[in-house]
Parts: C-alpha cells; structure tokens; sequence
C-alpha cells in the first residue's frame, strides 16, 4: 500500500466517521424535517467572506436582545419572562444542548424568536484554524446547522462565534454557507457577575450608545440571575424605572426590536 492510499484511506475513514456521527445524533430527534448532509470540504468551497454585524442599524433607540449558549435548563423560564415582555430575541444555540432540549428550540420559533448558530459544543473556532483543524471547524458548524434544521425546520443564517473569536478562514467557511456573524455592542458579563441589580445594569444602562444596541447575554446552567431580573433589565431599558436612577438614560427610553429591524439598513 502506498503512502498515497494510506492518507486516502484515513480520509475516508474521517468522513464516514463524520456522517455516522450526524446520523446517530439525527436519529434521536423526533421531527419530521429531513435535509441532506452538507459534505463538501470547507478548503474547497469559493471563498466569500461571512459579512460580520457590530451592533443594530436602529438610529430610533432600537436595541435587540441575544443569548448565547442555548438552550439550557432555564430557557422555558426565559421565554415565558419574553413572552410577557412582549420582547423578540435571538437565540444562539450549541447543537449539543439543542439535542438535550429540542422542544426549547421549537417554542423559540413557534413565539417568534430567531434561532442562530453558536456551534456544536461552543468550540473556539480561530483556536480550530490555528492548529489546522479545518475538518472539526466545518463539522461544529455543519452539524450544528444540520440539527437545528432537523428540531425546527428552519436553516440558521446568523451565527455568533463563541469567544466572539473569529478570523478570515472561519469567515470564509461560515460566507460559503450563507451565514451573517452577529457579534454585540453591550453584555457579555452575565455569565461572570450574575448579578443583573448590583452590577450589571449601570454598566449596560451607562455604558452602551442610546441607539443600535445589540445586546449578549447567556442562557446557560448559571442564568438563574438573569431570568429573575430580565424584567427589571427591560423595564428599566424602556424608561419605565427600576433599579437604576431614571435620569441615566434617554427620557424617551428604548425600544425592544427584533432582529430584522436591527439588522435593516436605517431610515
């Protein structure tokens, strides 16, 4: 056997490895959507950078709400609290969870919030490029997509890297595959604090532009915090008082929009 057939035959070995795995995390999914698995290599595919969003477009006090790494085991808890609210957010889900809690994904979109892509185990995707590990960066993203297809119907297009580490040759797979990278202006201190009241809210409130806020938080296994004082958060947001002095933000207050609004050029 040459050395030729060995790297040959090893590749094969990978990719049937590949398209075993998706088939046995599939195969536990009870839903009726079928989509072809994606198997084209990611260093074959045209390069076209992924577009990236830094914050909401919104010149009209806009500001949109994200969570990043669900579901967890809070999430019905959160939607109830956005369903109250009135409130759209987007959900930016690992794959491995969305196995775990696939009714969560289908309540997201059934109450009219967007479901992204945040990989399949939260893998640091410019770690991956770094030690040239482009076979797992494309199948974190693969099979994350191929999931969330197969529990909700729906082709994620956003994507939010974990880490918010992203770099051309991740851009350039996650473009060739039709995704936006949707990164935040406010938050991400969340899942170190947990505490919304004594901390949290004068940064978001103080710290963040009046308009085209977009917003990270996260529904993990610690968001007990966030799911109590959400409310508070929005209420507060809006002009409505709360736990922060009233005169700290824009009398007229914010509004909560959905992720389209924020993303649509301004007016």
């Amino acid at each position: 056997m040459t050395s030729q057939q060995t790297i040959g035959d090893a590749g094969n070995q990978r990719f049937y490895s590949r398209t075993l795995l998706l088939s046995v995390f599939l195969a536990f999914i009870p839903a009726t959507h079928a989509r072809p698995l994606h198997t084209t290599s990611a260093i074959s595919r045209p390069r076209v950078l992924a577009p990236i969003v830094w914050g909401c477009n919104s010149i009209n006090r806009g500001i949109h709400l994200t969570f990043d790494d669900c579901p967890g085991p809070h999430t019905d808890d959160l939607l109830d609290v956005l369903k109250a609210l009135g409130t759209p957010a987007t959900f930016f889900v690992n794959g491995n969870g969305a196995l775990s809690r696939p009714d969560a994904l289908r309540r997201m979109v059934a109450e009219g919030h967007t479901v992204g892509s945040h990989t399949l185990s939260h893998a640091n995707l410019t770690d991956l490029v770094a030690t040239e590990n482009l076979a797992e960066l494309e199948r974190q993203i693969v099979l994350n997509e191929e999931i969330i297809f197969n529990i909700t119907g729906v082709v994620p297009t956003l994507f939010r890297p974990p880490y918010g580490a992203i770099d051309r040759t991740a851009r350039e797979f996650l473009g060739s595959r039709g995704y936006t990278v949707v990164m935040w202006t406010a938050g991400c201190i969340d899942w170190f604090f947990h505490d919304m009241v004594g901390i949290e809210l004068p940064v978001y409130i103080n710290g963040m532009a009046d308009a085209g806020g977009l917003i990270c938080f996260h529904d993990n296994f610690d968001s007990q915090d966030l799911v109590d004082h959400l409310s508070e958060f929005v209420s507060v947001m809006r002009g409505n008082g709360g736990a922060a002095p009233r005169s700290t933000i824009n009398p007229e207050g914010r509004r909560f929009i959905s992720i389209s609004e924020c993303m649509a050029d301004p007016e």
